[in-house]
């Protein structure tokens, strides 16, 4: 992991990579051969100036100095010169009678009939630059010599070393140039490789789905072009996780929720069977026993949507290569269940004559059924139920499976009343109708209020309950997932849905909810909007 200082470094290259005019790679490719031909002819010309300095200084010999020395010793040669003292020291010869005996010389032995023998057979030159020169003497002798044309150093122990001075110069250009070679080819690797590191450290993050990192830029318009496909690649990648979470998110928001409400229908369950088990009116035995049955009902329906929305999530990983259309139809099909429990219940309830707008239905067909299950979550602790309800008929509005999810929602509301009400006390739920109220801040909650009027006209379903009311620290953050710190209504296990549950299903559908305290009672209060027609 880099550190923040080299992070910071990497993106200011990167802003400046962005200013700076883009170059393709075989263009880098060019300029790195250019330069790599350009110091070759440097190398190959100082080469060419090095042989000169040494053969202008004397250190080195021309190919062509013993040929040139020789020329100009034959002649004192023939007149009976020293040969030893006018040949070049890098030259060796033979004196041969006019019979080819060898009569002296710096031939070796296994050499001196050789040297007659080419002489006779007019071969003057040999393998590896070797030529024979041949000086017929005054006095009929002979000399045969033998030199090289190669350059050679002019110090004998030089020239025993290296023998021949034209190899040693040349090897050493060679290596010159292979280091050259390996240089150029080096700074070539170290340049792309700065600029590939940044490919692979962004490839290695969205490997890894770490996707927070900015856009990078690159001077080689090639890679600048795979770091812009990678951008776009972490992106997709980004909003695809996104929504994977949201759908996740959505899928365990409604599994709670419906865990939440199954605790309304088992409540009403548990409290008709221990009434029952406390009555001998069979009267009131055979209502009660009808609620467990509705309640069971109920039940079966949400154990339903739970079914369905587990066996979605075990199809998840097959939603992913989907797009988002697919990644929503987990949620779809959940609510696809939600819809036909609605629909059943409807078909239960048949007793209006109003003809419905699409995703309304009757408010007093609602607020009676909300009376019931009232009446019957107050039997479990023996609470008196007051309702106050509107007679006139007039339609609650929302979409489609709206009317089972404000049933869920109210149910929460009464459940929670009901829990935070002592026994044997009373719960007041009163509806009415009032204009669209709009919103203020309370106690850094917003919340709905009338200060402001709008247009429209909503159902208020009031609830008080009969318990110590809601803190302050309730009121602010009461309607929130997962808030259980309210030590001032605390003793009943709770665990921050039911609230938070009510208010994101009337939000939703155009409504709110907003908690408080009654002014009457002391206990707490909970107030609920709903979008209605009032003329169809």
């Amino acid at each position: 992991m880099r550190a923040p200082a080299d992070n910071e470094r990497g993106k200011k290259m990167g802003q400046r990579r962005k200013r700076t005019r883009k170059q393709s790679l075989y263009m880098v490719f060019i300029r790195y051969l250019l330069r790599f031909c350009v110091l070759t002819v440097i190398l190959a010309a100082g080469t060419l100036v090095a042989y000169t300095v040494l053969v202008n200084t004397g250190i080195v010999r021309l190919p062509t100095y013993e040929q040139s020395r020789i020329e100009e010793a034959a002649d004192e040669i023939r007149q009976g010169g020293d040969e030893a003292a006018l040949l070049p020291d890098s030259c060796e010869f033979g004196v041969y009678d006019p019979d080819g005996n060898y009569l002296y010389g710096t031939f070796e032995e296994n050499e001196r009939q050789e040297g007659w023998e080419r002489w006779k057979n007019g071969d003057t030159g040999a393998f590896y630059n070797i030529f024979y020169r041949s000086i017929q003497k005054d006095d009929g002798n002979l000399v045969i010599v033998r030199y090289q044309m190669v350059a050679k150093f002019s110090d004998p122990f030089l020239r025993e070393i290296f023998p021949n001075a034209e190899f040693l110069i040349l090897f050493i250009a060679l290596l010159l140039f292979l280091t050259e070679a390996v240089l150029t080819a080096r700074n070539f690797g170290r340049y792309l490789k700065r600029r590939l590191d940044t490919l692979t450290e962004i490839a290695a993050k969205v490997g890894q789905e770490d996707l927070d990192f900015e856009r990078e830029y690159s001077d080689i318009r090639e890679v600048d072009d795979v770091l812009g496909a990678l951008f776009k690649m972490k992106e997709a990648l980004q909003r695809s996780l996104e929504e994977q979470w949201e759908s996740r998110r959505q899928k365990q928001e409604q599994i709670a929720a419906l865990a939440h409400d199954i605790k309304t229908p088992l409540t009403i369950i548990r409290g008709n069977a221990e009434l029952m088990q406390e009555t001998e009116s069979m009267e009131e035995i055979r209502a009660w026993d009808q609620e467990i049955l509705d309640n069971a009902e109920e039940l079966e329906r949400y154990l339903a949507v739970l079914q369905e929305t587990v066996r979605t999530s075990e199809q998840g990983q097959q939603t992913i290569g989907r797009g988002a259309a697919g990644r929503q139809s987990d949620v779809q099909a959940a609510e696809k269940v939600m819809r036909q429990a609605a629909e059943h219940r409807e078909e239960k309830m048949k007793s209006s004559e109003i003809r419905e707008p699409e995703g309304s239905f009757p408010a007093g067909l609602f607020l009676e059924e909300v009376r019931r299950k009232a009446e019957a979550l107050g039997r479990t602790k023996k609470l008196a139920v007051e309702c106050s309800f509107l007679e006139e008929e007039f339609l609650i509005r929302g979409r489609e499976g709206f009317r089972e999810d404000l049933m869920r929602a109210v149910g929460n509301v009464i459940s929670n009343g009901v829990d935070y009400s002592p026994a044997e006390q009373t719960l007041w739920i009163r509806a009415e109708l009032r204009a669209r109220p709009g919103r203020k801040e309370i106690s850094g909650q917003e919340t709905f209020s009338e200060e402001k009027q709008g247009g429209g006209t909503f159902l208020q379903i009031t609830v008080t309950d009969s318990g110590q009311g809601f803190s302050k620290e309730a009121l602010r953050h009461g309607t929130e997932q997962f808030y259980q710190t309210d030590k001032s209504r605390a003793g009943t296990a709770h665990y921050g849905l039911g609230l938070y549950i009510a208010r994101t299903v009337l939000e939703e559908n155009g409504g709110g909810l907003e908690i408080g305290n009654s002014e009457e009672t002391g206990g707490g209060e909970v107030r609920i909007y709903v979008p209605c027609l009032t003329t169809f």
